[in-house]
């Protein structure tokens, strides 16, 4: 049965909620430019303030360079000393909604609910202690009705992103995590990972998808 048959939304509309549903996630332009400037520019003065440094005035050469100026060991602390920051900024939350809001409303609704903080993700090179092991958040017991607006502050793309594996990959996956029990993340990575996609995600772009 097609969901969107008789359908009154846009063509446009239709078109992504189609693809959202059969990969399970969408790259599309950042909406507020200016509102990502400011969100950028903003975590750039964060960062500096913390490790107590000038910026240059290149926050995009700052951003992707700053694992010269931060040790794993200081890691966690810049990354809660920047969260801590912007999510005392009252325009944060509005202008991150912003981002992504036409795509939000065309394939969740505009009836929703904002989780209350922002949360940073920091990866420096070869730093595995930092790495995410394959997981799905409805594991954890959040709603399988949840979608994430994930935003790069530099050009993502390969292992400097992230994967995700598709909806019907992840139905028939899904069905073998029983035979995982006594086994690790890293098995679970090993049986999934042809199937896996690695969006590219350049500035200026956001990944919405399902968990």
């Amino acid at each position: 049965m097609d969901t969107f048959a008789n359908s009154m939304l846009p063509a446009e509309e239709v078109a992504l909620s189609r693809t959202f549903l059969a990969q399970g996630y969408l790259v599309v332009v950042v909406e507020d430019r200016a509102g990502l400037a400011r969100l950028r520019d903003a975590v750039a003065g964060l960062a500096a303030d913390h490790l107590g440094v000038e910026l240059a005035g290149d926050n995009d050469a700052f951003l992707n360079n700053i694992h010269n100026q931060v040790s794993v060991a200081e890691l966690n602390d810049l990354r809660l000393a920047v969260i801590n920051g912007i999510n005392n900024e009252p325009w944060l939350r509005e202008t991150y909604y912003s981002l992504a809001r036409g795509v939000l409303d065309a394939v969740v609704g505009n009836e929703l609910v904002m989780q209350r903080r922002v949360n940073l993700s920091i990866q420096l090179p070869d730093d595995s202690s930092s790495l995410l092991p394959v997981h799905a958040d409805v594991w954890d017991g959040d709603s399988p009705f949840e979608v994430v607006v994930w935003l790069p502050l530099v050009d993502c793309y390969k292992t400097k992103g992230m994967f995700i594996l598709p909806p019907a990959a992840d139905a028939r996956h899904s069905g073998a995590l029983k035979d995982f029990a006594d086994q690790t993340s890293a098995d679970v990575l090993a049986a999934i990972r042809d199937d896996l996609d690695w969006p590219e995600l350049p500035f200026g772009k956001v990944l919405v998808f399902s968990q």
